[in-house]
C-alpha cells in the first residue's frame, strides 16, 4: 500500500462508529478524520457556551451512500471553527454519544479539532500541511506529518460528486440561524402547517411493519380531532378492567398487556400520528404507552375521511435524513425541566382528578338522589314555618301580658350566661403555650373535645317515615385548646418515610396524588428505599406521624377525696376526652419548620426534629423512652435468674399512655391553640368497596415558634 493511504492507527473510521456490531461505546473518546458537507452555525444554549454543528463523512461512509456523522461542537462562539465547504477536520478526543437512537460525536474540553482549509488544498493538493490552520489556545495540537500525507490522500481519493458546492453550503448554513417557533399545542394545530409538539402516549404504538402510528394527547381540546368516548361503569367489569386501566373504579391497576382498549384521555383530546422511517425504528424499540414524548417537525392535515386532524413524521430532505425527531421526555433529567413540559404534566394532572370526581359522581348518583329528595321535603316545611313567622309579625305593637313579661325575664337570664360563657372563654386562652400558633381568624370560638367528638345525626325521611342517621364524619374545622399526652410511631426516627417519585411530584402546587400504588409499601429508614425493583425513579422522603391530644379546656375540678387509707380512689376524676391526630407531610413542614428526610442516618436533622417537638410535648419523649427502657430491664433481669415473666413486665406497646400505671415523673408540657379538621377516609384496601368509611382528625395550620 502506498504510504498516506493508510487511515493513521489511533483514528476510527465513521462507518465503524456507526455500525452497531462495531461501535465503541458511548461515553468513549475516539479520534476521527472527515470532510465538512454540512454546518449549522453557532446558537446560544442556556450555559455560556454556543452551539454548533458539523456533519463529517470519510471513504467509509461512502461506500454505501451514507452521509455521515453528526459532531456537535459547544465552545464559545470565538472558539469555533470556521468551516467551508469540502473543508477536512481531524478531531482528537471526540466522545461518543448515543442520541435518539443514532450515534454521534460530542466534543469536551479535550477535545482538539485541526482544520484544512479545502481551497488551499485544491492549490496544492499534496501539500496539507500547508492548508492547515494555525493551531490556537482551544487547539493548540498540530498534526504530524502521518497525519498530513493521509489528508492529502483522502482529499484527492474521495468521490465530490453529489456534495454541497460552497454557494450551497453557505446558504444551507445561514438558514441553519432562521429558527422558527414551531412549538404549538394541539388544541391550536391546523391543516397544512408543521409543529412541534410535547404530548404524552394515550396508548401502546401500533406497529405497522414499515411505519409506526401513535395516539398522543397533550390534554387540550381540538374540535377537528376524533371523539373518544367511554363506555360507563356499567361496561368496566365485562371488560375485566381493560376500560378501566387506572383503577378508578376497581382499586387494581391494569398491566400494560391488558390496555388493549382506549384508556384516554375521552373527548376530543387525542391526535392519531403516523410515523415512517427512521422515526419507526426509534419508536418501535424505544417508546412505549405513558411516555411523555417531543415530537419536532410534525406535519398536520386532514386524514383520508377529511373529518379529522392526524400528523405525520417523515425524513428530513436534506442531508439529516437520517435524524430522529423523537425525543423521550423524563421528570427525573437533571436538567432543568421544559416549562413547557410542565404545563403539560399539570393539565395532565388537572385531567386525572376531574376524571376520578366525575367517576365519583356517576356512583354516587343514587344516593345523591335520594339527599336532594330530603332536601327538598325539609325546605317545603321551612318555607311553612317561615310564612306563618311573617304573618305573625304584621301584627301591631300591644300591651304586655304576664306570659310575654316571663319570656323578657329569661332572656335576661340568657344574656347573663352570654356574658358568663364569654368569661369563660377568655379563660381558655389564658394559660396557653406561647411557642406554639395557629392560623386562627380573630373571634373564632374555641371547641372542647368533648363536641369535637360528639357524632353528628342527619334527619331524612325514608318511604315517608322520618329517619335519624347517624353520619360516619362530617368535614369540618375546629380550634381547640389541648395537649399532646402520646404520639406515634415509637421512636422519632421513624416520624419520616419515603415513597417512590411521580411525574406529578414536579408541579409545585402537586398534593392530590400519592406516589405509592396500592400494592407497593413505603419505607421508613431501613434501607428499604434502595428497592426500586420497577425504575420508576428515586424515592423522597415525607412526615408521617400522629400525636395523640387531650382535652385541655379549663373545667372545675372535684374536691379531693380519699378512701380512709389515704389514697385517692380510682374513679376519683373523670378522664379527659383525647383523640388521634394525623400530621401529613405539608402540615409537619408547617409545624416543625423542617424538611423530612432520613433520620436514622441525619443525625443533625433528628436533633432538631427532637428540639422542636419538646417545645410542644415537654417531657413527653423521656417519659415514654424511659418507661420502655425500664421494662427491658426488668425483662433481661428475670431472664437472667430464669424466673418467669410478669405481666407488669411486658414492653409497653407503641402507643400507650406515660401516665398510665402509676408513673413516677409526671407528663409536664403546656397546652396550646390548635387548628384541627374532621373527614373521612374509606378502610385500607376498600377504597373502591361499597363500606362504610372512618372518621379521621388531622392537625394543620400549627406552627412551633421556635
Amino acid at each position: 500500500m502506498d504510504a498516506g493511504r493508510a487511515l493513521p492507527a489511533s483514528f476510527n473510521e465513521i462507518r465503524q462508529i456507526l455500525d452497531e456490531g462495531s461501535r465503541p461505546e458511548p461515553g468513549s473518546f475516539v479520534d476521527v478524520i472527515g470532510l465538512v458537507t454540512d454546518c449549522r452555525l453557532p446558537m446560544p444554549t442556556t450555559g455560556t457556551d454556543s452551539k454548533s454543528t458539523l456533519t463529517l463523512c470519510d471513504l467509509s461512509t461512502q461506500v454505501d451512500g451514507g452521509y455521515g456523522i453528526v459532531f456537535n461542537i459547544f465552545r464559545p462562539k470565538e472558539a469555533m471553527p470556521q468551516v467551508r465547504a469540502r473543508d477536512v477536520v481531524v478531531i482528537f478526543r471526540a466522545k461518543v454519544q448515543k442520541y435518539n437512537g443514532s450515534m454521534s460525536l460530542i466534543s469536551n474540553r479535550a477535545t482538539c479539532i485541526c482544520l484544512y482549509k479545502a481551497s488551499r488544498l485544491a492549490l496544492s493538493p499534496l501539500a496539507a500541511k500547508a492548508a492547515l490552520v494555525p493551531p490556537s489556545k482551544s487547539d493548540p495540537r498540530e498534526p504530524d506529518d502521518e497525519v498530513n500525507r493521509y489528508v492529502s490522500y483522502f482529499l484527492n481519493k474521495i468521490d465530490k460528486h453529489g456534495l454541497p458546492d460552497d454557494e450551497e453550503f453557505s446558504q444551507r448554513a445561514a438558514m441553519s440561524l432562521n429558527i422558527k417557533e414551531k412549538f404549538g399545542l394541539l388544541k391550536d394545530v391546523c391543516d397544512g402547517s408543521f409543529y412541534d409538539l410535547i404530548v404524552q402516549l394515550a396508548r401502546e404504538p401500533w406497529d405497522m411493519a414499515d411505519k409506526m402510528t401513535l395516539y398522543v394527547s397533550d390534554y387540550t381540546e381540538n374540535e377537528h380531532f376524533f371523539h373518544y368516548t367511554w363506555d360507563g361503569l356499567k361496561d368496566l367489569p365485562s371488560r375485566a378492567g381493560g376500560g378501566d386501566p387506572y383503577g378508578y373504579t376497581t382499586g387494581t391497576y391494569a398491566k400494560d398487556s391488558d390496555k388493549k382498549d382506549w384508556c384516554g384521555p375521552y373527548g376530543k383530546k387525542a391526535m392519531q400520528i403516523t410515523c415512517y422511517e427512521p422515526h419507526a425504528s426509534f419508536i418501535r424499540s424505544e417508546v412505549k404507552a405513558g411516555q411523555w414524548l417531543m415530537l419536532r417537525n410534525v406535519q398536520v392535515k386532514f386524514g383520508r375521511d377529511g373529518q379529522n386532524l392526524e400528523g405525520f413524521m417523515r425524513a428530513e430532505l436534506n442531508l439529516n435524513e437520517h435524524k430522529i425527531n423523537v425525543d423521550v421526555l423524563s421528570t427525573t433529567d437533571a436538567e432543568p425541566i421544559n416549562p413547557r413540559f410542565k404545563d403539560a404534566i399539570r393539565r395532565w394532572r388537572d385531567y386525572e382528578l376531574s376524571k376520578k370526581a366525575q367517576i365519583k359522581e356517576i356512583k354516587s348518583g343514587k344516593v345523591a338522589g335520594v339527599k336532594r329528595k330530603a332536601a327538598a321535603v325539609d325546605s317545603g316545611a321551612g318555607q311553612t314555618n317561615g310564612a306563618g313567622a311573617g304573618a305573625s309579625e304584621q301584627k301591631g305593637p300591644r300591651v304586655l301580658n304576664g306570659k310575654e313579661k316571663r319570656k323578657m325575664r329569661r332572656a335576661a337570664l340568657e344574656q347573663q350566661a352570654k356574658a358568663a360563657e364569654a368569661t369563660q372563654k377568655e379563660e381558655m386562652w389564658q394559660g396557653l403555650n406561647k411557642q406554639v400558633t395557629c392560623e386562627s381568624h380573630p373571634g373564632t370560638p374555641l371547641a372542647s373535645v368533648e363536641s369535637i367528638l360528639a357524632p353528628v345525626h342527619y334527619d331524612t325521611t325514608v318511604n315517608g317515615q322520618a329517619v335519624k342517621l347517624e353520619l360516619p364524619f362530617i368535614c369540618a374545622k375546629y380550634l381547640t385548646r389541648v395537649r399532646v399526652v402520646d404520639f406515634f410511631p415509637q421512636s422519632l426516627e421513624d416520624f419520616s418515610c419515603s415513597r417512590r417519585t411521580v411525574e406529578f411530584d414536579v408541579l409545585s402546587d402537586n398534593g392530590d396524588v400519592d406516589g405509592d400504588d396500592d400494592d407497593d409499601e413505603t419505607s421508613s429508614g431501613d434501607g428499604g428505599d434502595d428497592d426500586d425493583d420497577d425504575g420508576r425513579g428515586g424515592r423522597i422522603w415525607e412526615w408521617r406521624f400522629a400525636v395523640q391530644l387531650e382535652d385541655a379546656s379549663p373545667q372545675p375540678q372535684p374536691p379531693p377525696t380519699t378512701n380512709g387509707k389515704g389514697q385517692k380512689p380510682s374513679g376519683g376524676q373523670a378522664p379527659r376526652a383525647r383523640f388521634w391526630a394525623v400530621v401529613n407531610n405539608a402540615e409537619a413542614q408547617c409545624l416543625t419548620g423542617l424538611d423530612a428526610t432520613n433520620l436514622r442516618y441525619d443525625v443533625d436533622a433528628l436533633a432538631r426534629l427532637r428540639e422542636r417537638l419538646f417545645t410542644l410535648w415537654g417531657n413527653l419523649e423521656e417519659l415514654k423512652s424511659g418507661k420502655a427502657t425500664a421494662a427491658r430491664r426488668r425483662i433481661d433481669g428475670r431472664a437472667a435468674k430464669g424466673r418467669p415473666l410478669l405481666r407488669s413486665d411486658k414492653l409497653p406497646p407503641d402507643s400507650s399512655d406515660v401516665e398510665d400505671g402509676g408513673a413516677e415523673r409526671a407528663l409536664s408540657n403546656k397546652p396550646f391553640a390548635c387548628c384541627i379538621k374532621q373527614y373521612g377516609v374509606p378502610p385500607p384496601g376498600k377504597a373502591g368497596e361499597r363500606t362504610a368509611w372512618e372518621r379521621v382528625f388531622g392537625m394543620f395550620g400549627t406552627k412551633i415558634c421556635a
